[in-house]
């Protein structure tokens, strides 16, 4: 028996490979969980002697998820250990539940980075709606959170602490991430996994603090396709439809209802759908446990239909589906809010970066009391913490009044309070007056006249603005023409989109995407390697510098201590090269010194630059890193390089390029000057078409391998010229088409290599005749080419017997064991439980000579 194929040690169940056993007899198969016995069976080999088990269905059953209220716990049963007994023989494996489309990757390297979802990394969330993340842990981890306030200000908190070998789940929820803030509130924050040394495992999961999206926005919950659970915000319409049964009886007369089957049914639109969101949503019809947040609670439901389609090519998209409650009762009974429309659904937060916010209890569901000077009201001095206080209705209103009198003193005319200053009137303004509205209009007319040239940009002489300015709706510089080739002027829509005839930069330019008509353009030289931005230099003496590195967040230096690297960049005069090698290597920094101008390939080394690519070009001790690819617009094409322990001593390893840069390494060649030619260790290719110097095709010549009976052979500029192997010779087809035996006497085939004459012998030291029991001879074959014994010229695995006893089983496997043998020792056990007078064993003996399988020399003998 043996195991030719077995689950990985972790598998998602999704992606768990079949056992596939060989044996030449019954299979005896266990599978458990634990102590508990899954499967007990046995399974018959095929006519291949192997036998399939597919276990994933049984496995899926036993893996599931856990919804707990903690904020921070592991998950039991999504991933469990299984132990499968084979004749004996126990294979151990874990599974965690999920499955991913063409996994591309082990399971286990998938999982390392990656939490159990496929929701957006960047996820807009409520102050209420239900979030949880779970991460399978393959070694000991932590689950980081780092919140972003208002004021840009950020706190790190650990969620937990992760064991090597189990899943653990986070809730998420904003207001609980709040609480576990000390109750304040951020605009955002971001989740991560990093290992015991502070490496981060898995990408940057974010949530973003957002309102609901409408007033009928419903919550849904599904258990996803990577094991994890995922919320989605369903913002589109909710319609209802309550069917009734009514089963009516008569008696007397009389009808009466004696049953009444009720089913009450949702249909909801998600509402416009983004294109990652469409495609994430694929995920939640076929999930096998469906929730929606109700009135509080996370109840069960069923989806009983679905209109799921989209078009490629357009968004937004929109999906409708429709669903029910799992449990009868809720399709019968009611449990009704009495004054629901006082109380809100969710607590909107007004202010986010006010610190000292609270959120107060449901305050419509409490007892009204009508308002008189005793009534109580709690009070909150946001800078007093150290006893509760309370005030009363009376104190509110007598503060008011004081307020209010304060603030308003009497005038000297015109008015009760205030004395009003009218359009004709020479009264200079002051605290106890106010301007009519037309007076109000002649003095802000008045004002903008006197200090325009201080206060507000001109429209037809030139200004200077010292403030920000705001152009909400665009702004456009000439006469703006839109168009590519056509176009005129520049213009800056609303959403920042710039059309303009060009671009100049001093310093840096980041983009996501550059795009210049469908055409990337690269300078003389672009180097495949790891490279780096140099943001700033500093020189610290001589050819030594302090090179700081410009990095994303999550980025590390790929560089340590020998590596050297090369930078191009342009000056003045042109471009400069920069030839560094590497000292020390810091978090954000690198210190490197320039290496002298003959230790160069262009003879002179210029100081690194700001702003400044580098890339590695070898290493002076580690063969690893001392690999690169260049693409060189001055070879015209590309070259690999290795074994760069400095800037001179490169070596070619493979090209292609205009330059012919390998032809230095050869005496002489027959190249042609300015054509680009191939140099590499070896190629792998379907197809080779040669044509001459003239451009007509060279007629290639193929190797077809043995003669085989009925197949057609040719010799012609479509398809070339075909050899063939037969009788231990190679011959060529000198005909258009043909499916002639080659042979010395046919018109049709040449024979251009080999010999006719080749013939094996067999030598056998207790002769050929034998009883039942008796059975004890070595038998030698013998190949001769002529009268040349050519026997110990063919080498051991070149030799091979073959038995036909008339047990196909049996015979495979003595066939397997008589492999690479050129003498026989032929023993009783070698004849099979079939072999009598009647029925003779054939034992075949078949040698290749020279070692090629296209000269195979056979011969038999019975016995």
């Amino acid at each position: 028996m043996a195991i030719i194929q077995k689950p990985d040690a972790l598998s998602l169940s999704g992606n768990m490979k079949k056992f596939i056993i060989s044996s030449g007899s019954q299979i005896a198969f266990k599978l458990s969980d634990g102590t508990t016995t899954l499967l007990e069976a046995s399974y018959e080999p095929g006519p291949d002697g192997r036998a399939t088990i597919d276990v994933k269905d049984i496995v899926e059953s036993r893996l599931s998820y856990i919804i707990s209220h903690a904020d921070f716990y592991e998950q039991t049963s999504i991933v469990k250990t299984f132990t499968a007994i084979i004749d004996g023989a126990s294979v151990e494996f874990r599974v965690i539940r999920g499955g991913i489309a063409n996994l591309a990757d082990t399971s286990s390297n998938w999982l390392r980075d990656n939490f159990l979802t496929w929701q957006p990394t960047n996820k807009k969330v409520t102050y209420y709606s239900p979030e949880w993340l779970t991460y399978y842990a393959q070694e000991a981890c932590s689950i980081k959170l780092k919140a972003t306030f208002p004021d840009a200000g950020q706190t790190l908190i650990t969620l937990g602490s992760c064991d090597s070998g189990k899943a653990f789940t986070c809730n998420l929820q904003y207001a609980i991430v709040a609480g576990l803030l000390g109750q304040t509130y951020p605009t955002h924050f971001d989740v991560w996994v990093e290992n015991s040394i502070g490496t981060r495992l898995t990408y940057i999961q974010r949530y973003l603090y957002s309102k609901p999206k409408t007033e009928a926005e419903q919550w849904f919950l599904f258990e996803n396709s990577l094991g994890g659970l995922d919320t989605f915000r369903a913002s589109g319409d909710t319609d209802f439809t309550g069917d009734h049964d009514h089963k009516l009886s008569s008696t007397d007369n009389i009808s009466k209802e004696y049953q009444v089957n009720t089913e009450r049914s949702y249909n909801q639109n998600t509402g416009y759908l983004d294109e990652y969101e469409r495609r994430w949503l694929l995920d939640l019809f076929p999930a096998i446990q469906k929730y929606i947040y109700h009135i509080s609670a996370i109840r069960p439901i069923v989806v009983t239909d679905s209109d799921v389609k989209y078009s490629a090519v357009t968004l937004p998209s929109e999906y409708n589906f429709t669903y029910r409650f799992t449990k009868d009762s809720e399709a019968t009974y009611l449990n009704l809010i009495r004054n629901l429309d006082q109380i809100p659904e969710s607590i909107t937060i007004p202010d986010i970066s006010s610190p000292d916010f609270h959120l107060p209890p449901r305050l419509s569901e409490y007892p009204r009391v009508p308002l008189h000077e005793g009534v109580i009201i709690p009070a909150f001095d946001p800078h007093d913490n150290e006893t509760p206080k309370v005030t009363t209705v009376g104190a509110l209103l007598q503060a008011a009044v004081f307020e209010v009198f304060q603030k308003i003193e009497a005038g000297e005319g015109g008015g009760e309070l205030v004395n009003i200053i009218r359009s004709n009137s020479i009264e200079e303004a002051s605290d106890f007056s106010v301007f009519s509205s037309l007076r109000t209009l002649y003095e802000i007319e008045k004002y903008i006249n006197e200090h325009s040239s201080e206060k507000y940009i001109s429209k037809i002489h030139d200004d200077i603005a010292q403030g920000l300015i705001r152009f909400l709706a665009g702004l456009e510089i000439g006469e703006f023409i839109p168009g590519m080739f056509g176009g005129k002027g520049a213009r800056i829509d609303k959403d920042g989109n710039i059309e303009a005839t060009s671009l100049r930069l001093r310093a840096l330019l980041e983009v996501p995407e550059l795009r210049y008509n469908r055409l990337t353009a690269v300078g003389d030289e672009f180097i495949l390697t790891p490279g780096v931005l140099i943001e700033s230099v500093e020189q610290t003496a001589g050819r030594s510098y302090t090179l700081n590195i410009k990095l994303e967040e999550g980025d590390v230096i790929p560089y340590d201590a020998g590596t050297l690297v090369k930078g191009i960049f342009h000056h003045t005069n042109g471009f400069g090269t920069s030839c560094l090698r590497v000292e020390e290597v810091g978090q954000t920094f690198i210190k490197v010194t320039l290496v002298n101008d003959i230790d160069t390939p262009s003879g002179y080394n210029l100081p690194p630059q700001p702003f400044m690519n580098i890339s590695r070009v070898g290493h002076v001790s580690d063969p690893d890193q001392q690999r690169y690819m260049v693409f060189s617009s001055k070879l015209g094409g590309f070259q690999l390089f290795d074994g760069a322990t400095t800037f001179l001593n490169k070596q070619l390893v493979a090209s292609f390029d205009t330059a012919q840069s390998f032809k230095s390494l050869y005496s002489s060649l027959p190249l042609r000057e300015g054509l680009p030619y191939l140099y590499a260790a070896g190629i792998v290719t379907q197809d080779i078409i040669r044509v001459d110097y003239q451009g007509k095709r060279v007629r290639e010549i193929n190797d077809k391998g043995s003669w085989q009976l009925g197949v057609t052979y040719y010799n012609n500029d479509e398809r070339g010229t075909d050899d063939v192997w037969h009788l231990g010779c190679r011959w060529r087809c000198f005909s258009a088409s043909t499916t002639e035996e080659p042979s010395w006497t046919s018109a049709t085939w040449y024979m251009i290599e080999g010999r006719s004459d080749v013939r094996m012998e067999f030598d056998s030291s207790a002769g050929y005749a034998f009883t039942r029991g008796n059975v004890n001879t070595d038998i030698t074959p013998v190949v001769f080419i002529g009268n040349a014994n050519v026997s110990a010229n063919i080498v051991a695995e070149q030799w091979k017997w073959l038995r036909e006893s008339g047990d196909p089983t049996a015979d495979l496997v003595w066939n397997t064991e008589h492999a690479g043998i050129r003498v026989l020792l032929l023993r009783n056990e070698d004849m099979g439980v079939n072999w009598s007078k009647t029925n003779p064993v054939r034992f075949i003996c078949e040698a290749t000579y020279p070692a090629s399988s296209i000269n195979p020399i056979t011969n038999y003998l019975e016995v």
